[in-house]
């Protein structure tokens, strides 16, 4: 089947976004782990207002717990809802959402409860070249819960039909291996198709004194190129680089991927809940690993960062910011800071359990829109 993708809709789009919020704009998923409402909120960067665009149906983690946001072409956005605990037949679902910015949003569901392959998503990104949209699955390892399905997939943009495993959990292969994917989806700017993923575990060195043992082996990032806009079964991977310290050269130990995006020179901007940092990964010509880079050292003033992502509009780096107490439910805050993490500027505070940060489109991005660029304005998570 051939995918297609509308630039007339995703001008149309641009523009109505920009005609209420400001340029570098944020919108942001919240769970309400109390029993409240999930929420898609709006960020305006001018004045720093705050607004709910969507509520979903109240209810407790074991029911709502939506994570990841990503816009379609035409307009409509794509949110993950990943209950716990992971049950086997699976309770996790995405949720599209037409009209987000009309004042008047309707939800409907696009995958549904109960479907076997869909069991806790941790990353959802709308690739344009495959019109597919791409999912990090990850059941965890308690049963009764199979792991038939960890790994990278593919969801069929418009009917939700489920494409296949495209990169399988690797338990055994050279490092960094797709082993445990939570640690976000970045397209690469290098082709079309071509995408970067993050995995928690993956690396070759364990740190077996990390209190969490999902946090003793180290992370990894690799890649995914789909080569056949029709077939977005026809895809192959490849290893970009192995977070352990005896690879980086760098002392910090980083297993605890949560948010991933790609900065204007192409190198790779990610977030680490181990190291509480803010990395930078070259990326050489070739497609090869350089040097790592820690932009933001979030640790040092007693924080840990969330998601984070390069906002186009700004030319800024936006994050998630939480005290580093090991607790869920404490306050966060959204920031911003130059590229190089200097000029910390709280925009919102007062926040909990904010993931998925995205830069809402604006009019000056429609020709980029038009040309299947969606993916590169994100995001993300």
């Amino acid at each position: 089947m051939t995918r297609m993708i509308s630039a007339l809709a995703l001008v149309a789009v641009a523009g109505s976004a920009s005609a209420q919020f400001a340029p570098g704009s944020l919108l942001f998923v919240t769970d309400n782990r109390l029993g409240g409402s999930d929420t898609i909120n709006a960020l305006d960067y001018n004045g720093l207002g705050l607004s709910t665009l969507f509520s979903f149906a109240p209810g407790d983690q074991d029911a709502a717990r939506h994570r990841g946001l990503t816009q379609g072409p035409n307009g409509e956005w794509y949110v993950a809802n990943s209950p716990v605990p992971n049950l086997d037949p699976p309770t996790s679902s995405i949720e599209r959402i037409d009209g987000l910015f009309s004042g008047t949003p309707s939800q409907s569901t696009l995958v549904s409860s109960g479907t076997p392959s869909l069991q806790n998503v941790t990353g959802i990104e709308y690739d344009a070249f495959t019109d597919s949209l791409i999912v990090l699955n990850n059941p965890g390892s308690n049963p009764p819960v199979p792991r038939l399905f960890e790994g990278v997939q593919t969801y069929d943009r418009a009917t939700g039909s489920y494409d296949g495993l495209i990169v399988p959990e690797d338990f055994t292969g050279p490092n960094p291996r797709p082993q445990a994917l939570a640690g976000g989806l970045t397209p690469t700017g290098r082709a079309p198709g071509d995408w970067y993923f993050g995995t928690l575990n993956g690396g070759n060195q364990f740190d077996n004194s990390q209190p969490d043992p999902t946090r003793r082996e180290a992370s990894g990032i690799l890649g995914v190129q789909f080569n056949d806009a029709g077939d977005p079964t026809n895809a192959a991977d490849r290893p970009v680089q192995d977070l352990s310290p005896n690879v980086t050269g760098e002392p910090d130990f980083i297993s605890l991927l949560r948010g991933m995006d790609t900065l204007p020179n192409g190198n790779i901007l990610f977030s680490d809940g181990t190291s509480n940092a803010i990395w930078e990964l070259e990326i050489l010509g070739d497609g090869s690993a350089g040097s790592l880079t820690k932009v933001i050292d979030v640790d040092a003033i007693g924080r840990a960062p969330g998601d984070v992502i390069y906002n186009p509009f700004t030319n800024k780096i936006n994050y998630v910011e939480f005290l580093n107490n090991g607790q869920g439910l404490n306050e966060q805050v959204i920031i911003e800071t130059d590229l190089d993490g200097s000029n910390r500027t709280i925009l919102a505070s007062g926040l909990f359990n904010v993931g998925s940060l995205v830069a809402i489109p604006a009019p000056g991005t429609a020709a980029l829109l038009g040309l299947g660029g969606l993916a590169a304005v994100r995001r993300r998570r």
